[in-house]
């Protein structure tokens, strides 16, 4: 279940790709699906029925799933990943053009 944010940012077949990579339970994706969303831990307790220090349980064991240290790190590694499974199917790379780069 990814939320109405995640959607946004993510299709849900591109989105289900990372959790897959990442290796997320379903319960780990939903809350990654929160934290991307903006949501606080307050937010994802209530959107989820669970208990936030639940909430926060997870999150620590996710850190350290992935080698992060906070939510920031968490969402960096999770475009980092869509980037990487991206270029790997030839998606256009973005490069800045040579006008901008001198202005």
């Amino acid at each position: 279940m990814a939320c109405n944010g995640v959607q946004t940012l993510f299709s849900k077949s591109e989105y289900t790709k990372i959790a897959e990579e990442l290796a997320l339970s379903p319960r780990e994706s939903q809350i990654v699906g929160q934290v991307l969303s903006g949501y606080s831990d307050k937010q994802i307790a209530q959107n989820l029925e669970m208990a936030v220090p639940t909430i926060r349980t997870h999150l620590k064991r996710l850190f350290l799933k992935l080698d992060v240290n906070d939510k920031h790190e968490l969402i960096i590694h999770v475009f980092s990943q869509f980037r990487k499974e991206c270029y790997s199917k030839g998606c256009p790379r973005r490069t800045m053009s040579s006008k901008k780069m001198t202005s």
